[in-house]
């Protein structure tokens, strides 16, 4: 699940119990065939490096930008409250007038500690818009050069108990199961199933979801879900198992989930589904990765096999996946003086936005500007709502 907090103050503000962390723009991969870019895998699987809790900061500068930008934009007077919202969104940039935004991926199983944040003794703006053109890259080259994609599994990560194959499956939008196309296939471990999930570009994927924490399960849980499996199908070789008031499959022995994205040609409708398919070869190794809330792993653990679809042999461990992000914990100082910061935390879509062409591009962080004011202004409002409760109440 992706989280974004939004803070206003007088300067940067990082987390303070969680890692502040970085993702270098030389590991973000485009596909230029899709419109793909795997800035969303990264964060996931950088922040279970260190321990699956970590933060971005994905923007931090003066509002002063922003606020020209509400300050042009027309307000529709048929909206109820938008130019309320609009008033006491400017109203914050003139009390605070630096804000800072943060993103975290997170699982259920990592969810142990609630985030702090802290004034950091970071001052540096950060930009949200990223050129990651390759210096060395020939533009004399750009009309007649066709490289090949990327491999699927560099727009997907499983999660710390599943293994991404590179398979071909058959090709989305599609009846025909003889057209096919590269995809990428999850291998989960005995303890996960695999969870239909989306990417940044709203393209089905899969997540290996661990059952330790399991909503639906009347024995650990006294909260009772509606039924989640029906009408989802898992395909010939999978079982649906519902998780948390969500869906998942759990593949054979030897079977890899695919998410796909189906066309009705009745009625036009698409929509995603999860099959298990045969693994082209031997289950990966899991990736070794700390425990949730720690940085390090523990002395003695090492590749015990590989991952396992279900209902075979499983293997708990896997080699180590190395790491290319920047993670430190954040230091205890900063500056001081900052005032009480207003915060928003809210669960974020995925939207993201991608670029294609010669020139990859812009904003591997997922959102412009228009996600801050529409994000700040749901703010605004349930601020002004709470001030008219406690009038009503005082």
């Amino acid at each position: 699940m992706g989280i974004v907090t939004f803070v206003l103050s007088t300067r940067r503000w990082a987390p303070q119990n969680y890692i502040d962390l970085k993702i270098p723009d030389s590991s973000i991969q485009f596909n230029q065939y899709g419109n793909a870019n795997n800035y969303l895998s990264l964060v996931s699987s950088e922040s279970d490096k260190v321990g699956g809790q970590a933060f971005v900061t994905e923007y931090a500068n003066p509002t002063t930008d922003l606020a020209t930008q509400i300050r042009s934009q027309f307000v529709n007077p048929s909206i109820p409250d938008a130019q309320a919202s609009q008033d006491a969104l400017l109203a914050l940039f003139d009390k605070f007038p630096y804000i800072t935004r943060l993103y975290a991926r997170m699982s259920a199983e990592e969810m142990t500690e609630d985030p702090v944040f802290m004034v950091s003794s970071n001052t540096a703006n950060v930009s949200n818009v990223h050129d990651l053109t390759d210096p060395k890259f020939d533009y004399s080259m750009c009309g007649t050069q066709t490289p090949p994609p990327p491999p699927p599994c560099t727009f997907t990560y499983c999660g710390r108990r599943g293994a991404c194959l590179d398979v071909m499956a058959q090709a989305p939008y599609s009846s025909d199961p003889t057209q096919t196309a590269p995809a990428a296939a999850c291998v989960c471990a005995n303890d996960a199933t695999a969870r239909l999930t989306t990417t940044g570009s709203n393209v089905a994927d899969v997540y290996c979801e661990p059952v330790a924490v399991d909503l639906d399960d009347p024995a650990t849980s006294p909260l009772s879900l509606a039924p989640a499996c029906e009408g989802f199908d898992c395909g010939v070789h999978g079982a649906c198992v519902p998780i948390n008031g969500n869906p998942s499959c759990q593949c054979e022995a030897g079977y890899a989930a695919v998410a796909r994205m189906n066309y009705d040609s009745t009625t036009g409708a698409t929509s995603p589904s999860v099959d298990c398919m045969p693994a082209p070869g031997p289950a990966p190794a899991l990736p070794v990765v700390p425990p949730v809330g720690q940085t390090t792993i523990p002395s003695g653990s090492h590749s015990s096999g590989g991952a396992s679809s279900g209902k075979g042999g499983a293997g708990t461990g896997g080699a180590s996946s190395g790491g290319t992000s920047t993670g430190s914990l954040p230091s205890s100082g900063g500056a001081s003086g900052a005032g009480s910061p207003a915060t928003s935390s809210a669960a974020a879509g995925d939207s993201q936005a991608s670029s294609g062409g010669c020139s990859v591009a812009k904003d591997p962080t997922r959102s412009s500007v228009t996600g801050f004011l529409v994000a700040l202004a749901g703010v605004a409002a349930a601020r002004r709502r709470r001030a008219r409760r406690a009038a009503l109440f005082s």
